[in-house]
């Protein structure tokens, strides 16, 4: 399996291709902030520690689809683009109350790519969500910490980072460079070099 570093260049290409798809700023920020690196960036593919063919950033392989030996970079973005907006139909699709604010929607859309929409529509996270006991719900997300490790349950370290992470976006946390981000990838900025909001 090839995995490439997730550098601020390809998290530019990732954020823009993104938001030309009309994904709001808090989403396009938590799939190239948070989803992106948590899943990895593979240009072959590779078998995740569920057993399941994968490819680009998490994409899980249908059997009817043809997988090839290597992708690239951009054909991996427009994949993981696919992806999110799948994910985000599905998520919002379960959602039946207002979310309380954009990052809350991003951090289910990213909670969803990550467990799948089965798990999420079984969940207690979803049924406070819908009861709009937000606080219950945001906090049901650190719950999600464990994996199979050898046939045992583990709580894993990745996956504890990863729910931290989608917490604070659920309560409503905006990170302190989102708007330094927003302005470098919709061309404002120039990346490395810091930009007023």
């Amino acid at each position: 399996m090839m995995q490439i570093k997730i550098t601020d260049s390809l998290k530019k290409k990732i954020a823009v291709a993104l938001l030309a798809t009309g994904v709001g700023g808090p989403s396009a920020y938590v799939a190239t902030e948070l989803t992106a690196p948590s899943e990895g960036f593979y240009l072959t593919p590779y078998v995740d520690p569920v057993g399941l063919t994968t490819i680009c950033v998490g994409h899980l392989v249908q059997k009817d689809e043809v997988v090839k030996p290597k992708y690239t970079e951009d054909e991996c973005i427009t994949i993981f683009v696919k992806d999110w907006l799948k994910h985000e139909n599905q998520y919002n699709s379960l959602v039946k109350v207002p979310y309380k604010s954009e990052w809350m929607r991003a951090a289910g859309t990213d909670f969803t790519f990550n467990k799948g929409v089965g798990n999420v529509a079984s969940s207690t996270y979803l049924r406070d969500l819908n009861n709009k006991d937000y606080d219950a719900s945001c906090l049901q997300l650190t719950r999600w910490v464990y994996g199979k490790v050898g046939g045992v349950m583990k709580v894993l370290p990745g996956l504890v980072t990863r729910s931290t992470k989608q917490y604070a976006y659920c309560i409503g946390n905006e990170p302190g460079d989102y708007r330094t981000k927003m302005s470098q990838w919709r061309g404002g900025g120039m990346l490395g070099k810091e930009t007023k909001p």
